[in-house]
């Protein structure tokens, strides 16, 4: 009775040892996973530790599976980027040009023009075609000259042809400041770009300030028309979806807007308080307020595609489908404090009409760069129209309206018509030529 007693804690302890061993073997053999608990609320397991990883291979197995993943699905190779197009061979000349200067100026209406030069993009369209030229100004003393097609923008010697600078990018119109320090490149896609005259190189600098004339403009790729007032302060831009965006030209900031539905071509006063548009709508900076032409001018129909202001101030000029000059007195500047009277027009002076009954025809252009031009002589004496009676005619007439002659300007329509000396008249088009005539008796 005494000896059991005894024995039974022995026997409690070899089967704990016994029980531990086995333990110890096991979870060094065959390791498990911890045990999952689950939501009392939902029965799903509880998330994992977070920034625990068990990885239950060697790193040479790790080595293997990645290279056997890279074989089965290589990487891709980088994008080839696209090349930029190199700038195209600048425009050739086709004889010297005299010094515009020594140009005589005619003292009374010009009857004959003489081709003096033609200057010629060397850019061909997809379909081997010349590349219009659609814009061209001169700088103000106009011995260097600026000229555009939708691809390049080209600096040039007025008198020699000689290429000075390229400037990537082409323009639908180009105007250079009076002062000779900006150069503003109306684009395709409702962007202006201003360039800046480097006076150590005579270059225009690299990196021109970019101005959204107007966001719907950029969103359709709309072209601008652009115009720099006399002092050289505003930048006006006008896109054909009717906004007019007037620029400062030291900041680059928007100083006022207009809007003019259907318009889209521009001129300023030459005093710089008004500007006006191809519907004869007169825009004055100072009041912020739009005056209409008298209902007697009747050109809201007739699709006008140019307008010119006189450099005298006196007139205003505009082209359409079915007319093919008007020519209108406007009043001067009102005195300060006084109401703008621009939407009284003093008189009207209209060259023969187009009448349909008559049987009288003429070419029809679209409301585009194509269409018809306008510019008057420094001396505010003669204004000319292009594409007038005919794509490529460039039509001369008297500040009364009166027709002095026709020059026959090739078959292409006509895009630009700058008038920089009394005796000579620029013209460029589609033809991708640029053609200088000089006008006399």
């Amino acid at each position: 009775m005494t000896a059991a007693p005894k024995s039974k804690p022995v026997y409690l302890l070899l089967v704990s040892l016994l029980l531990a061993s086995l333990c110890l073997v096991g979870c060094v053999e065959q390791p498990t996973a911890p045990p999952t608990s689950t939501s009392p609320a939902s029965g799903l397991p509880a998330p994992s530790t977070p920034g625990v990883q068990v990885i239950n291979a060697t790193p040479e197995a790790i080595l293997s599976e990645i290279d056997q993943a890279n074989q089965a699905q290589p990487l891709a190779p980088p994008p080839t980027p696209t090349p930029t197009r190199p700038p195209g061979a600048g425009p050739r000349l086709s004889a010297p040009l005299p010094a515009l200067d020594t140009l005589p100026n005619p003292t009374a209406g010009p009857t004959t023009a003489r081709l003096l030069a033609t200057l010629t993009g060397q850019n061909l369209t997809p379909e081997g075609k010349p590349e219009p030229l659609r814009a061209l100004a001169f700088s103000p003393d106009r011995k260097l000259m600026v000229l555009a097609d939708r691809l390049d923008t080209w600096l040039v010697e007025t008198e020699t042809g000689k290429l000075i600078q390229t400037l990537r990018g082409g323009a639908s119109s180009l105007d250079w400041s009076p002062d000779g320090l900006l150069l503003a490149a109306g684009g395709f896609n409702g962007v202006i770009l201003v360039w800046r005259w480097d006076k150590p190189t005579a270059k225009f600098r690299t990196g021109p300030n970019r101005l959204a004339a107007s966001s719907a403009a950029e969103a359709f790729g709309d072209t601008v028309e652009v115009a720099f007032s006399a002092d050289s302060k505003r930048l006006a831009g006008f896109t054909s979806d009717g906004n007019l965006s007037i620029y400062n030209t030291d900041t680059g900031q928007l100083h006022q807007a207009f809007v003019s539905d259907f318009a889209g071509y521009l001129s300023w006063s030459p005093d710089g308080s008004r500007l006006a548009d191809e519907f004869l709508n007169i825009h004055a900076l100072s009041s912020g307020k739009t005056a209409l032409p008298s209902d007697e001018i009747g050109i809201g129909g007739d699709g006008p595609q140019g307008v010119a202001w006189s450099p005298d101030g006196a007139r205003l000029a505009v082209s359409g489908n079915s007319f093919e000059l008007l020519v209108v007195e406007v009043p001067p500047k009102p005195a300060s404090g006084q109401a703008d009277p621009g939407v009284t027009i003093v008189q009207t002076r209209v060259t023969p009409r187009v009448n349909n009954l008559t049987g009288k025809s003429i070419t029809i252009m679209p409301h585009l760069k194509e269409g018809r031009p306008v510019a008057w002589s420094p001396n505010s004496q003669l204004v000319a129209v292009g594409n007038v009676p005919e794509a490529g005619k460039i039509s001369v007439w008297d500040n009364r309206g009166k027709l002095l002659q026709t020059i026959a300007a090739g078959q292409e329509p006509l895009r630009v018509l700058e008038w920089p000396r009394d005796g000579l008249v620029v013209c460029a088009g589609s033809d991708g030529a640029a053609r200088f005539w000089q006008l006399d008796h």
